[in-house]
């Protein structure tokens, strides 16, 4: 008999017993996980770099390249992550604590931040090509939902040059907590959702996302 528990494994195995034996005993189970496994193996559509309402060079680093000759996969939500920050500073809507300039400049920004900080809870990414180092890379974001304490960003990264094709396209969650308690705010601070407002402006030709559940 094959072990509750073995049901991911036989559908990833491929394993023609394994299989049979497990859609015998659970076949319900073996049709939900067989569903699953294929919408999570479908890649979104790629989208071009006019989708996007605004995008950031980000360089790509001698120590970037890994075995392969390439940018390694993890790096690639680093790079989301730099143009995303890249954009709330620049907005208003992120002061760092050591840019004390930047707070005395704009002390209400500096409170409103305090009062709430942004926790990534969920990210993931699609691979189309590789990049590596020396290129330049254009990283694009878009905003297609802000939730109540919420903010899911949507990114593109591609190669020098390149526009209409991404290397990779990927999501991360924002969840705004208190940052003693870590629960979630009652409401974004206002600084934050009119900082984020310019990018869930999507240009006309881009094609239109669904938009998360917000949280």
């Amino acid at each position: 008999m094959l072990p509750r528990s073995a049901l991911k494994l036989a559908l990833c195995s491929g394993n023609k017993r394994n299989l049979a034996v497990a859609a015998a005993r659970w076949p319900g189970a073996v049709r939900t996980l067989s569903s699953s496994a294929r919408s999570h193996s479908r890649k979104p559509h790629a989208l071009p770099l006019s989708s996007y309402p605004t995008s950031f060079e980000v360089q790509t680093r001698w120590c970037d390249n890994d075995i392969y000759r390439h940018a390694n996969n993890a790096l690639y939500m680093q790079y989301m992550d730099t143009a995303v920050n890249r954009y709330l500073i620049r907005a208003g809507a992120l002061v760092l604590p050591t840019d004390p300039a930047a707070a005395a400049r704009n002390q209400s920004t500096a409170a409103a931040e305090a009062a709430a900080i942004g926790l990534v809870v969920e990210n993931g990414c699609s691979y189309f090509a590789p990049v590596a180092f020396p290129e330049t890379l254009t990283v694009a974001v878009r905003v297609p939902h802000i939730g109540r304490s919420s903010v899911r960003y949507e990114l593109g990264i591609f190669n020098e040059g390149e526009s209409d094709s991404p290397a990779a396209q990927g999501f991360f969650i924002h969840v705004y907590v208190d940052p003693l308690t870590r629960k979630p705010v009652k409401a974004l601070p206002d600084m934050l959702r009119r900082a984020l407002e310019p990018l869930m402006h999507t240009p006309l030709a881009a094609d239109a996302s669904q938009p998360a559940a917000g949280v």
